[in-house]
């Protein structure tokens, strides 16, 4: 039996025969003079939301900020306190870790409206998981609360709260 040949390799070099050679230039391959420099962006200079990296933290500014990993939190103080209005805190899949005898993950201190908290885990802390009962017009959006020891989520009045879950939470 007779093996029929490929006629890939054929096309190919008659391709290459019939096309003749062509010449790529790709300018001077020699480095400029000097120290290298970096080509890259700061991340403050692409990323318009406030990365947030310890705890305690205190959100006095409106503006959009974040998680930067999971962040464990101090007995006597609440993880994050936000005392402004049209706040986006984004926990990016992360959580918000409470020790014994800390206060509540993430807290309102006072009346602010437009909150929204959103994306991660608030989890062990002494008092509610995220307490934004005075906070008005706001949203918790993806959110676990678990083990904490009051309310596992809390918010004020024409507020919504979607694809959220409370388990194993107290409530004093």
């Amino acid at each position: 039996m007779k093996k029929q040949r490929s006629n890939f390799a054929s096309s190919v070099l008659v391709a290459a025969t019939v096309g003749g050679i062509i010449w790529v230039s790709a300018g001077d391959l020699n480095p400029p003079a000097g120290p290298v420099q970096s080509t890259m962006l700061r991340l403050d200079e692409i990323e318009s939301r406030t990365p947030i990296s310890s705890l305690p933290f205190t959100i006095d500014r409106c503006g959009s900020y974040f998680l930067t990993d999971c962040l464990t939190g101090v007995s006597g103080q609440n993880g994050i306190t936000i005392t402004a209005d049209d706040v986006s805190l984004d926990l990016n899949g992360f959580a918000l870790i409470g020790v014994p005898g800390s206060l509540d993950g993430v807290a309102t201190t006072m009346a602010v409206k437009n909150l929204t908290v959103r994306n991660g885990t608030v989890r062990d802390w002494g008092r509610a998981g995220v307490n934004a009962g005075p906070a008005t017009n706001s949203q918790l959006e993806r959110l676990h609360a678990s083990d904490n020891g009051a309310n596992g989520l809390t918010i004020g009045s024409g507020s919504l709260v979607t694809h959220c879950t409370a388990t194993g939470n107290g409530s004093n």
